[in-house]
């Protein structure tokens, strides 16, 4: 089947959405940064630290997050990519294809991860993530890209049209939704934010990407 790499989430409810994408198909990288973490479905921001899970303080995380330079980052997510090769000898020539999806500041990463260049890429999934400064997608060409927004989301979503305009620039295939009536977070089933109408849209959509760009 096809296979997916799963850039760092750090709450159970995105958890929750690979484990119903694994359903669905789809195959992602138990190792944060290139790591073995026999039970955890997918990289983890904070490895290095000891794990998002040794903050009792989300605040304290966020910080932790704040403050670690965007490359290792990067690393972490190409070590990602590299361990789901290693696992599928002959990816490339087997027809096998690999994608990413992240929320909120995994969201962001996936933007990072595109702006760094990642042939190896098949598709991407963004939700409600802010791309870096002035980014050149043209390094990742394999790439289509499904963007999603919350239309009450301003600081997010107000970034929406210089996405648009550099995935043009790059001439990657894309599709940027926003979402209507839908905040930051919508997919979050946890969440004072969470929008179902919004989810299942992004999700239906998402399903279908990735069976038209990973098949």
């Amino acid at each position: 089947g096809n296979r997916l790499g799963a850039v760092p989430r750090r709450r159970r409810r995105h958890r929750d959405a690979l484990r119903r994408d694994v359903a669905a198909g789809h195959r992602r990288p138990d190792l944060p940064g290139g790591r073995r973490h026999r039970h955890r479905p997918d990289p983890e921001p904070l490895s290095e630290e000891g794990g998002t899970a040794t903050f009792s303080d989300p605040a304290k995380a966020t910080a932790a997050l704040a403050g670690t330079s965007p490359d290792r980052f990067i690393a972490d997510l190409r070590s990602g990519l590299d361990e789901l090769q290693r696992r599928v000898p002959g990816n490339k020539t087997a027809g096998q294809k690999m994608a990413v999806a992240g929320f909120c500041f995994g969201g962001g990463l996936v933007w990072r991860l595109l702006a760094a260049g990642e042939p190896r890429l098949s598709a991407a999934v963004p939700f409600y993530g802010p791309i870096p400064d002035d980014p050149d997608f043209s390094g990742s060409k394999d790439a289509a890209v499904l963007g999603f927004y919350g239309a009450l989301d301003d600081r997010v979503t107000s970034t929406e049209p210089a996405a648009k305009a550099a995935l043009e620039r790059a001439g990657l295939v894309h599709e940027l939704v926003v979402e209507p009536g839908a905040d930051h977070a919508f997919f979050n089933d946890t969440g004072q934010r969470y929008n179902a109408a919004a989810a299942a849209d992004a999700w239906q959509r998402l399903q279908d990407w990735f069976a038209r760009h990973l098949a």
